[in-house]
């Protein structure tokens, strides 16, 4: 399927320096809770929503993806493993769901690679 194009708000998450940026972004941040969005259910879209619930409990952690299925490659009990992870996590979960752009202190981009252009 065709990987939908990100917001202008959205940072994508592919290299090093991606997650050294949420690293340090997690890291200026006061206590108080914030919004968090990952887009994109594979495999680098539910380790990073894990991770930044895990890293930051009191916030809410949304991981959307436009399919019906996280990481849909997968052999059926990864699926499963990946959604019990997520629901462990305390991560929510929007299946067949394209990113709607709402307001998040934090958008991050895991779907394909088709990111907002430079013009």
């Amino acid at each position: 399927r065709e990987a939908p194009e990100a917001p202008a708000t959205a940072r994508p998450f592919y290299r090093l320096e991606d997650a050294t940026f949420v690293r340090e972004t997690l890291n200026g941040w006061d206590a108080a809770s914030k919004d968090i969005v990952v887009v994109g259910g594979g495999y680098t879209g539910v380790e990073l929503a894990c991770n930044l619930k895990r890293k930051r409990p009191g916030d809410a952690v949304t991981l959307w993806d436009r399919g019906d299925a996280l990481v849909p490659n997968a052999a059926p009990g990864n699926r499963a493993a990946a959604a019990k992870a997520l629901e462990a996590a305390g991560v929510a979960v929007k299946l067949e769901a394209a990113y709607d752009g709402a307001d998040a202190d934090l958008v991050m981009w895991t779907a394909g690679s088709r990111l907002p252009s430079s013009k």
